[in-house]
Formats: structure tokens, sequence, C-alpha cells
């Protein structure tokens, strides 16, 4: 056994995973190939649907990570060879040199010396960089780079240049240093975590991309909304600088393409919408999406989708042909599919959504490893209780885009879930105490520093920043005040630790964003300066300021600054706290027996935890006894729990069945619950696994046709009545506020293709096939070529949409723009999901949507 987690791939799946090891006292060793973590989400402005600074959310962490005592980050890295088993590996790391030595301060100075410009990856090749240099300014590690294939002094003609080395003022450029170390880690367990590339856009030729420069990819359109980008946020045509007034942005460009990428790059339709609603915040009035469906199947999508039409995006389903370039700008051909004609429009620009696909050298990873690749070229997963982070190497998990694309949230929850898993293979644990700077004791008088941070567009997109500085500047105590580009970043933050010694400062204002989300950073950062972190005072002018009033940038100047003045006087009546240590319950709490709840509490359990099941029927399983097979990949519901169930009881899990809470209190470290049965239970956390409940169908009650549900369907296999069954979709789902179920979709696909090889006539009727994941959209075809007839009702309810008449369904089919009239034996309805009826998420005050 060991005490060492390798995480391969410092994207945000890698971090993720590294903070949650580390912070359960793993050592984690993050082996990435490039010059520093963070991955794509690195170069993003926005996060959808909540339009969340990006860098404001993983900068935070990257920087936790940087300075983290148990976790040791490998830049330049790659694997050679993995040996062992599951709680012994040894692992093989060949890491280039970047000669460049810890000393560097990032003071720059090497940089505009060089003479060798290179396209900077990091825009997308939109801007230069040059042979030395930082990939962006927020990079861990932190310090300078040589890119010894490019540059002048490449092997053998050292020294030929070294202006760099001339101007360096820590003299910390080492030409000397060896091309490539060897390295060796043991390791109990290995997370893979290799991120994604997007596909060449010019093997599209009939889209035009490298043919006029006006024709982006989205990468290349996210580094124009960046504010740290190319164009500093502004959105400006290539090819003459000018702001455009026209946009289309196409979707599914070599995704679900017979000719390149069958499957759905998953967050496409998603951060297209996200680019059509920042167009038009940036004043762009003309937007058009052209998409095939609009797969928002997230919490929260298909409100921020529909958000977006309102504010002016148009949505046009249907696909271009081909785009030229004329005179003044593109010619889109494009299919209209809901006014059923070919239409040609003239635009500005064009932005082009690329498929996701496997990054280069997974393959060569995968054998180092022992893993395979689908036929998709992502590795292989074992779909078992680990859902898809398991891999067919035990103590090897996945995470993030390994299996497939996936979007931020889920590669972040597949991160967690890999760590949790890798936690089980790790016999030694350690919590190294973090260095505190000097303590400042000079408290008496109020000395306040003010920093305030433009978020990239976030804050000084609204708020005049340098006029809220100067006025904080003559405010009553404070001594220092300056503004950040982003106050959140590693290097930032190091910064404010030197103004706090340098200035002698002894209470801190950061006027950033949400002390919900950065409050603990910050107060990091007093601890490092060796101020108490809790004279911290925060200001949200993102969250209720600029947010609020970008409408009218003046007023919201003038609100920041008196925000920065309540909290300037709010600082200096801050007193000194110190913390204390209390015991906590060394057990664990899990509420709710589905699928979910069995292996979190597996896995509790398998860590060496007291772990105790609540679940309040009286057989384990959830709505998962209710299934026969799991779509897409036909695994055997029946099997899949009777395998946990043994996980379980292996485990020594106390299951606490037939039974439900009736009270929980506490706070983390020390919960008490009550159950029915009047047990009690000490815990030192709770996981909240109550699943959710399917939509109670009443839409077609009294209907002269046969109506089941997709659930009942289920116990029917496979003596299924009637030879002509028309499946629903979305009944009970995208309605009252509710968003997509996210797996009816794949659920009635997978039925509709068992029904079908019975010889049944089967017809799906949908509002948008939202078949996401792994191998989801190659049944969606599998269905259509067996014979499932697909037919796309209007975006109303389902019980809007269609009219029962005797044995038959009616409805207007949106491809033919008519009604049409389905023979039907056998009604079947793919109900969405709903929260459960639940008295503990408001016992514990956990807040619901």
């Amino acid at each position: 056994m060991s005490d060492s987690v390798i995480i391969i791939g410092g994207g945000i799946a890698g971090v993720q995973a590294a903070l949650d090891l580390a912070e359960a006292g793993a050592r984690v060793v993050i082996v990435e190939k490039g010059p520093s973590i963070g991955g794509k989400m690195a170069a993003l402005d926005k996060n959808f649907p909540t339009l969340d600074c990006s860098v404001c959310i993983e900068a935070p962490k990257l920087s936790e990570v940087g300075e983290h005592p148990n976790i040791e980050v490998l830049n330049n890295a790659e694997i050679t060879r993995v040996e062992g088993e599951a709680g012994d590996f040894t692992v093989s790391i060949r890491q280039k040199a970047g000669f460049v030595t810890d000393e560097c301060t990032r003071c720059g100075e090497c940089e505009p010396v060089c003479p060798v410009p290179l396209a900077n990856e990091f825009d997308a090749a939109m801007a230069s960089r040059k042979a030395v240099y930082t990939p962006y300014p927020q990079a861990v590690p932190g310090a300078y780079v040589i890119d010894m294939d490019n540059c002048l002094n490449e092997p053998p003609n050292y020294w030929p240049c070294h202006r760099c080395a001339e101007v360096c003022p820590p003299q910390c450029i080492d030409f000397s240093m060896p091309l490539e170390t060897k390295l060796e880690r043991r390791a109990g367990a290995v997370i893979v975590c290799p991120g994604f590339e997007s596909m060449d856009a010019s093997r599209l030729g009939e889209y035009g991309y490298g043919t006029h420069p006006d024709i982006l990819t989205a990468m290349e359109f996210e580094r124009l909304l960046t504010s740290a980008g190319p164009t500093g946020g502004e959105i400006v045509r290539p090819s003459d600088g000018q702001h455009p007034k026209k946009i289309a942005i196409v979707l599914c460009v070599g995704s679900r393409d017979q000719r390149f990428f069958k499957y759905c790059s998953r967050f496409c339709c998603m951060y297209s919408i996200k680019h059509a609603f920042q167009a038009l915040d940036h004043g762009i009035p003309d937007v058009t999406v052209l998409y095939m469906d609009v797969r928002a199947y997230g919490k929260g999508f298909d409100a921020f989708w529909q958000r977006t039409e309102e504010e002016g995006a148009k949505f046009v389903r249907g696909r271009p042909s081909r785009i030229t370039p004329n005179e003044n700008g593109l010619t889109v051909r494009f299919e209209d599919l809901d006014e059923q004609r070919i239409d040609e429009q003239d635009f500005d620009m064009v932005v082009l959504a690329t498929a996701v696909q496997a990054p280069d050298g997974l393959g060569a990873l995968g054998e180092t490893l022992g893993l395979g690749l689908g036929e998709d070229g992502f590795l292989q997963s074992e779909e078992t209780g680990f859902g898809l982070i398991g891999s067919s190497r035990q103590g090897i998990y996945l995470a993030g885009c390994a299996a497939g694309p996936k979007d931020i949230p889920d590669s972040v929850a597949e991160a967690s879930g890999a760590a949790a898993a890798a936690l089980c293979h790790l016999d030694e644990r350690s919590w190294p105490e973090i260095e505190a700077g000097e303590p400042i004791t000079d408290l008496v008088k109020p000395r306040v520093g003010v920093f305030v941070c433009h978020c990239g567009s976030n804050i000084a997109g609204v708020v005049d920043i340098d006029r809220v500085v100067d006025f904080a500047t003559h405010l009553p105590n404070v001594v220092y005040a300056q503004d950040q580009k982003f106050s959140c970043a590693g290097n930032t933050q190091g910064e404010i630790v030197d103004r706090i010694r340098e200035q002698g400062v002894n209470r801190l204002v950061i006027a950033a964003c949400s002390p919900k989300t950065h409050e603990g950073t910050f107060r990091r950062v007093c601890f490092k300066a060796g101020l108490n972190p809790y004279l911290l005072e925060m200001v949200n002018l993102r969250n209720q300021d600029s947010w609020v009033h970008k409408e009218d940038k003046d007023a919201a100047t003038y609100k920041a600054m008196d925000m920065v003045r309540m909290g300037v006087e709010k600082a200096a009546l801050l007193v000194p706290l110190e913390t204390t240590r209390q015991p906590m319950a060394q057990a664990a709490l899990v509420i709710g027996g589905g699928i979910a709840g069995m292996v979190a509490a597996t896995n509790l359990a398998d860590q060496g935890y007291e772990t105790h099941l609540v679940e309040r029927e009286p057989e384990l399983g959830g709505v998962l006894r209710f299934l026969d097979e799991i779509a897409p990949s036909g695994l055997s519901a029946h099997g899949l729990l009777k395998q946990q169930r043994a996980e379980l009881l292996r485990a020594g899990v106390k299951v606490h069945a037939g039974v439900e809470v009736e009270h929980i209190g506490g706070h983390i470290g020390d919960f008490n619950a009550r159950l029915t049965d009047g047990a009690e239970i000490a815990a030192g956390a709770v996981v909240l696994a109550m699943g959710a409940e399917p939509h109670e169908a009443t839409e077609f009650d009294g209907a002269a046709l046969r109506t089941i549900t997709n659930l009942e369907l289920e116990s029917l296999w496979p003596e299924v009545p009637g030879d002509r069954v028309t499946v629903v979709g979305c009944v009970g789902s995208r309605e009252g506020g509710a968003g997509c179920s996210r797996y009816c979709c794949e659920s009635m696909i997978g039925q509709a293709i068992r029904l079908r090889e019975m010889g049944k006539k089967v017809r799906v009727l949908y509002r948008d096939i939202r078949t996401f994941s792994r191998q989801a959209e190659e049944s969606y075809e599998e269905a259509a070529r067996k014979g499932v007839q697909f037919v796309r009702y209007p975006d109303v309810p389902a019980q809007q949409a269609l009219r029962i008449k005797r044995d038959s369904v009616i409805v207007h089919d949106e491809l033919l723009g008519a009604d049409v009239k389905i023979p039907t034996d056998l009604l079947v309805l793919a109900l969405g999901l709903k929260p459960p009826t639940e008295e503990v998420s408001s016992q514990l005050k956990v807040s619901r949507s």
C-alpha cells in the first residue's frame, strides 16, 4: 500500500482530484505534459449557465495546488511506464527541462528581448508569444519556461543567443540544465485526466475555415471575449479590426457526422448559447445560431437557453451546406427546417463549434497504462458501480474527458469520484501544517489596504476601476490601495502578501466578487502574510453592483465607491478571532439507498470509516430495482444492483432499511440524527443521496389507448402487448420551471431498439433528442437504422402537442409541417424526474433551487 496518488493531466478534473486527495491527507503528484496546469478552463472567459468568470473559479484552485504541501506538480512531463498493481504502482516519468529555475520572479524582462516570435497556443494562435514565455498570467507553476524546440539555443547550438539570460535580474535562466530528467514515483492509485482537443475545422472544406480570417473556431471566439485575450475582450473581425454587426454560430461542426465523429461532443450547444448571449451583451445586434438539437441537459441549461432567446438570439434548426467569402463578409447557405426552405444570408463573422476529440497520444498513454480505447478514440471505461470512472485495470481511474467529452461540472464530479475511489488504495495519510507568515501584532490603529479587482471584464467592463481606487486612497484609515486584473490568481495573491508586509497593513479589504466562493482564498492570503484571517472584509462588486447595473456605468461606479467606503469603515472595526479545534465523529451517514447512496457508503466504509446507510424503503436500490437494462450500455440493472449489494455487505456498511431520518442537526464534524425506529447516529459528515421521484403522469388519464410509463414497460419485458408502440418523450420535463430530466432520451431510445427487435412498429415523439453521453448518439443512429420512426412535436408540453383519438395519436410533425395520425396499440410515456418529498434538507438548512 502507499500514501500517494499519481494524477495524469492538470486540467480542471486533475486539479479537483488533487485538491480532494490532498485535503484527505494523500500525497499527490500531478504529471502535466504542458508547461502549466489549468487546461482549457483557464482559457475561457465565462462558464455556462451562470456566466461566472472562468479564471475566477479556477485560479484559486490552481494557486492552492501550487502551494499545498501535499501536492507536487511535474510540468512538461509524461508517463513512460506503469508497473505493479493497485496499492503499489511504480510510475516512471520523463520531465523536459524548462531552463528557468524556481528563483524566477515573473518580472517579464526576458520576454521582450527574445528575438523568436511564435503563435501563442493559449490564445488559439490569435496572438504571439516568445520562445521564453509564461503561458498565461495566472499560470501555475509560475516560472517562465523556454520553448527549446524553437529557441536559438537548441542543442548543440548553446549560446548563439543569450539575451534573455543577460537581462534576467535574479539570473535564473540556466541553459546547462539537462534536456530531460527521468523520475520515479510510487503510488497506490492512478487517476487519468488527459483532457481533449478540438478537431481541425479546415477538414470541413465546405465551411471555409482557413480561407477567410472572419471564420473562427469557438475557442478563437472565446479568446476574443476574454479581457486577458488578444483584443482585451473586444469582439472584432480579424480581417479589419471592426466590430461585427451580424454573427452566425454553427453547431455540430464535425460532431454527429459520419465523415468525422459520430458522437455528440456534449458541451458545444451550451457554450454556443453562451457565446450568443455574450455577443448580444457586447452590443452585436444580430446573432443567429444554426443547430440540429439543443442539448441543454444540465441544471439551469434550458432556462439559460430561454433567456438567450429572450435577449434576441435567433435559433434556426438547420445546418449550413457551405460558407463562402463575399465582398463585404461571408455568405452562409443553410437549411431552415422550421420554415421548410433553403436560406442564404450574409454575415460579418461565423463561429464554428468544432467537435471534441481525444488528445494526441492518448492511444500511446493507454498502452503504457494497460488500457484500451473505445471506437470513439477515448479510453475504455468499465461501467460498474464506479459509473464511468472505473477502468479495466484495478487502481487506475478515469475522470474528465478520459472516457469521452464532458463539461466542467461533470468533469469535476467525476474527479471527486475518482479521488474517493483512489483513497481506498492508500494506507497512510498526513496533513502537514501550512506555514504562516510572521504575525502582525500592531493592530490598535487600523491601517487598511484596499485591493480592487477587475475580474476581467465582469467588474471593469462596467465600473471605472481607476476612479474607485483613487477614491479609496483618500478614505480614512486607508494606507494603500491598488487595482488588480484578477486578485484571486496565485501571482496576485503573492502581490497582496507583499503589500501587506511592505505597507504595514493590518486590515484588508478585497473589492471583487462573492465571499461565498473566494473568502477562503483571501483568508489564506492573510494567513500567509501573518495577518489574522478574520481581519478581512470582502466587498462584492460583481454580484451586487456590476452585474446589476451594467446599463448605467456611471451609477455603478458611484455605487462601487460607496460599497468600498462601507467596506473600509467595517474593516476598521474588525477584531482578531482565534480558531479552535474540536473532536470530529469518525463516522459517516448516507441518506438514501439508491445506487448513488450505496456506492458512496461502500467507498466511505472502504476508507475505514464507520458508515451508516439509511433507506426509507424496505429494500435498497431505488429506481434501479425497477429497471431491466441500463441504456445505452445494455448493462443489466439487476446484475449491477446485486454486485453493489455484495460490495456493501463486504465493506461492512451498517444498513438501516425501512426507516427514515426523523430529526437531524449539528455542524461539520458533529451531526446527530434520530431515526423513526428510535436509533440515534452520530456522524462527522452527511451525504444526501435521496434520489428523485418519477413524474406522476396524469396528462393522458382517460385516454382510449392503453397507456403505461417507461418504468412500467421495464417490468413487462419480454411480454409487451400490442404491435404498434408509440413512445412520448418529455412527459413532465421542461415545463413549469423544471429543466431536462437528462436520462429520458437515452432510456426511450434503448427501449425503442428492444421493441423494434421484437418486431414491433415503433414511433418516438420528441421535442429534442438529447443523446449526449457515450454511445448514446450511436444508439440513436442504430434505432433509426432499425426502423424506429422519430417525429418531432412542437416545443410545448406533451399534453398540449398530442391528441388521442380512438386507437391513434395525432401530432403535428415539425419536419413535415403537417399533422400526422399514428395508429397505436400501446402508448409509453417517458417520465421526467422531480425532487423527492423529504424534510432532511430543510433540517440541515441545505438550499434547494
